[in-house]
């Protein structure tokens, strides 16, 4: 996510599910809990109270750009949030195969590994916060 002070934040997960002129929008991984239910129109996305949720921009076929209204250091702001278009995986691999794999992940042209189940915080970030466990992919 950008701001328009080119700072970038990571809001954590994030998934908008668009069907017609419905979208649902999930902060948890499980899916289980939808935390918004939306209304796409034109080029706006509204709450079911028809509050405006954000304004879009279709970027390409699997490239959605929101930007959403906010505050960051007191002052207004605009937060640009990409979000890509999910396709089924399809492999022979199993689960706990796939889970055991290192992934390079790239954007702007920086690279990042990617690994599931293993603890993303460090251990500075954990005892500050007095926890055991962060987060985990």
């Amino acid at each position: 996510m950008y701001s328009e002070n080119d700072k970038k934040g990571y809001p954590g997960f994030q998934m908008l599910e668009i069907k017609d002129t419905i979208a649902e929008f999930y902060t948890d991984f499980s899916l289980e809990n939808q935390a918004i239910g939306l209304k796409v129109l034109e080029d706006k996305i509204l709450t079911s109270k028809n509050v405006k949720f954000a304004n879009y921009k279709v970027v390409s076929e699997n490239h959605l750009k929101l930007f959403v209204d906010g505050k960051a250091n007191g002052k207004d702001a605009v937060f640009e949030c990409d979000f890509y278009r999910l396709k089924p995986t399809i492999t022979t691999l199993k689960k706990e195969n796939i889970e055991k794999m290192i992934f390079i992940r790239t954007e702007n042209g920086q690279e990042s590994e990617f690994e599931f189940n293993k603890e993303i915080w460090d251990k500075e970030t954990l005892e500050l916060f007095k926890k055991k466990e962060g987060e985990k992919k």
